[in-house]
């Protein structure tokens, strides 16, 4: 609490001030020096009125720090309060680890859930392209059995071999084609047009000889046909 005095002229003044027990001498001699200028003291006396505190302080201000620390309520309060304090710390650290382990198991929990529906889905996606691939295969039957009942020359071996050989010819184009070989995939393009105008040829054929002699006339007229070729 700030105090006010005046006087007619000096006046001496006892002044007094209580610091705790744990006031470092560097604060004391700070705290002496803050007030040089207002007490009116010169460097020598504040040398000596430091000196005095200090070496008063060397010899019982440590037992008196000490007696403090042991049996002073506001000390057992204070350190009751630090331990409560980093108590709690401890416990929220050990509660923070606990919830960053359990964090991550269920992590591992929803990473083996997640593998286990993207397997799930792997499973349904292979069962749905087998069977579109047997239903693929099923219509390609039912249509070639469809084609040898309407144009039965069109299963003749010969005309079988041909488009057999057109398609392996259109496959191997749209493989260039992804590999970016722009003169293989003309290259192809080309056989491709000779291949069909082959098929278009034997198509011809087979249906004329079927239409005179039945299947095998057809077979027949391929190898009149390969012959006229050979001459």
């Amino acid at each position: 609490r700030e105090v006010s005095l005046t006087a007619g002229a000096t006046t001496p003044v006892l002044f007094a001030q209580a610091w705790h027990p744990e006031f470092a001498a560097v604060e004391r001699t700070t705290e002496l020096r803050s007030r040089t200028k207002a007490f009116g003291l010169s460097e020598d006396e504040v040398k000596g009125v430091t000196k005095t505190v200090n070496d008063y302080a060397k010899k019982n201000w440590e037992k008196s720090a000490t007696a403090w620390r042991k049996d002073s309520v506001g000390h057992a309060g204070l350190r009751a309060a630090w331990e409560a304090e980093e108590q709690g710390k401890e416990k929220a650290d050990k509660e923070a680890a606990e919830a960053s382990r359990l964090a991550e198991e269920a992590g591992d929990e929803d990473r083996q859930k997640a593998l286990e529906e993207l397997e799930k889905k792997r499973a349904a996606k292979r069962l749905a392209q087998q069977q579109a691939e047997e239903k693929r295969l099923a219509r390609k039957k039912q249509l070639e059995e469809e084609r040898a009942l309407r144009d039965p020359w069109l299963n003749s071996p010969e005309v079988l071999e041909v488009e057999k050989e057109l398609e392996e010819l259109r496959a191997a184009r749209r493989d260039a084609n992804a590999k970016l070989e722009f003169d293989m995939s003309t290259q192809l393009t080309k056989d491709i047009s000779a291949a069909e105008r082959k098929l278009k040829k034997t198509i011809k054929a087979q249906k004329k000889a079927y239409k005179k002699g039945g299947a095998a006339a057809s077979g027949g007229a391929a190898k009149e046909e390969a012959k006229d070729k050979a001459k």
